[in-house]
């Protein structure tokens, strides 16, 4: 039977196989009975090897670990107690485990390396005499690690200012730990980031020696206060957050190496604060991005799936979540009626309003497209909407010119209540009356050229080719129009109603079902449209 109590192990520095650590303080206790088979009369009978065994109760208290180069402390403890320890020269058994106070470490330095660094020792070159393969391992069984009051700290000293937050108050239990190549162990954590009302959970199962063939493991941190991460935003955002909570779920599953990780983010009320001085370098408009993720509840919502295998040199789960997250930005911001889109159908078609030239009618299928984004821009209160609002284009202006022209063609026909497409008209009549409009508004006979170049004449289809006199009198008529055009074209407040007008039919149509605040939509007389496929297209857009 054996008792030790308090033996002080600072002195067991030099044993440690690291020699950047040093133990700085820890006591040893335990407490139970040594049986040596070879060493009792008859007990091992023919000089056979003899077996000690050691059953009894062991505790390692007031552990200090730190590490010598940056002189800070990489892991402590207030107390471990081991309970039913059944020790072999090839075996252990421990019932339970129960560690107090546990505190831990883990810190990005100034360079950019991190605190455990040093720890790693540099390969060294194996003789070829040596044998390359040790000897088999002891095996290890722990039915249960209690974990009580833990502590585990994070510091990001590679940004100004630095980073620093702490998971508080971890307990929990890691049951069934063991050596045996496919053990499970069911992990159960709980803790808090600062304070209790910002929880955090860790559950589920893993193979500890072999996470790469089996794990199956969530973690929830919940109502974090997004101030902390001001050192974050102002470098990479530009901007301090002055509101905000994060709640994240995350789910890792490894099976053989084959890794699916889902990353359920949401962030609610966010609102940014002072700019930084790294605000000119941040490539993205914040406020815009931030406004299109949020809900009609000031609500982010985000899914960011990764799929992969650890066999891919080039896979690394950080970087991959990141670059996730700048894509999404990336899409955001070049197609932002394509993230309405997606969220209620048809509001991607909206971007663009295509009017015919010289007419302010809405397009067909415009309305639906506005209608649903309208919904979109209700539930994304915070944008706004700008509409194309300045002077008509040439192209307009053109088709104008010869809609006044037609008028004053087919002017008697109209008195009497008919309706005649001037193109209708048999050729002859349609240039004699465009001769008696030029002959009343420019006050003289029309000066036909000797030779109209430029204008030759394709026949119809189904039609004959015109003899030459036909085909002089329709290259007059073409003179005609185009010489009257510049006699007939809208005036500057003319071009700037029909642009009014178009914009106005756009908002109507947005607004006509109250989804969204007037006060939000913007008529834009600085923002003019431009021709598109041979309509005149209104770019709408958000802010």
């Amino acid at each position: 039977k054996l008792s030790l109590t308090g033996m002080p192990l600072k002195p067991a520095t030099a044993y440690l196989p690291m020699p950047a650590l040093e133990l700085r303080s820890g006591e040893l206790s335990f407490s139970g009975a040594l049986t040596m088979p070879g060493a009792m009369p008859g007990a091992m009978p023919g000089g056979e090897k003899f077996l000690p065994r050691f059953k009894g109760d062991a505790a390692i208290d007031q552990i200090s670990l730190y590490e010598r180069t940056s002189n800070s402390e990489l892991f402590a403890w207030r107390g471990l107690k081991l309970a039913g320890i059944d020790y072999r020269p090839d075996h252990v058994d421990i019932a339970r485990a129960r560690l107090v106070r546990p505190v831990g470490g883990v810190a990005i330095l100034a360079d950019r390396s991190f605190n455990f660094t040093p720890l790693m020792a540099p390969k060294v070159a194996v003789s070829a005499n040596i044998p390359s393969s040790p000897g088999p391992a002891m095996a290890f069984k722990l039915g249960s690690l209690d974990i009580e009051g833990g502590t585990l700290g994070f510091a990001d000293h590679s940004i100004d200012p630095a980073f620093q937050a702490r998971i508080e108050a971890l307990q929990g239990s890691i049951k069934n730990i063991a050596s045996a190549p496919d053990q499970i162990a069911a992990i159960d954590l709980k803790g808090q980031v600062l304070d209790r009302f910002s929880p955090v959970t860790i559950a589920g199962t893993a193979n500890l020696l072999g996470y790469d063939k089996n794990t199956d493991i969530q973690v929830a941190f919940r109502n974090i206060e997004l101030p902390i991460f001001n050192p974050y935003s102002g470098r990479y955002a530009g901007y301090a957050i002055a509101k905000g909570k994060l709640t994240t779920e995350m789910h890792y599953k490894i099976v053989n190496r084959a890794l699916q990780a889902d990353h359920h983010i949401v962030i609610d009320q966010l609102e940014w604060g002072q700019a930084s001085a790294n605000k000119p370098s941040v490539p993205w408009p914040v406020g815009l991005v931030t406004s299109l993720l949020k809900d009609r509840h000031g609500v982010i919502d985000l899914n960011l799936p990764v799929r992969g295998s650890l066999d891919d040199p080039t896979f690394r789960l950080g970087p991959i979540i990141w670059q996730i997250i700048g894509n999404l930005i990336e899409k955001i911001v070049t197609a932002p009626f394509a993230l309405i889109g997606s969220l209620f159908e048809g509001a991607d078609k909206a971007q663009y309003i295509d009017f015919a030239p010289g007419s302010a009618t809405m397009p067909s299928g415009a309305a639906e497209g506005l209608a649903a984004l309208a919904k979109g821009l209700g539930d994304r209160p915070a944008l706004q909407l700008d509409i194309p609002a300045a002077p008509a284009l040439k192209e307009d202006a053109v088709v104008m010119a010869d809609r006044n022209i037609d008028q004053l063609a087919t002017a008697k026909e109209i008195k009497k209540g008919q309706t005649v497409d001037f193109a209708s008209l048999e050729g002859e009549d349609q240039h004699d009356r465009l001769e008696d409009i030029y002959r009343a508004k420019l006050g003289k006979r029309p000066a036909y050229p000797e030779t109209l170049p430029g204008l030759e004449i394709k026949p119809v289809a189904g039609q004959p080719q015109p003899d030459a006199d036909q085909q002089r009198l329709m290259q007059e008529t073409i003179w005609l129009r185009a010489e009257l055009r510049n006699a007939f074209l809208p005036s500057n407040t003319e071009l700037a109603a029909l642009g009014s007008v178009r914009a106005t039919a756009v908002r109507d149509a947005l607004l006509a079902k109250g989804d969204i605040d007037p006060a939000r939509v913007f008529l834009v007389t600085g923002q003019a449209g431009s021709l598109a496929n041979g309509a005149v297209r209104l770019e709408l857009k958000l802010h």
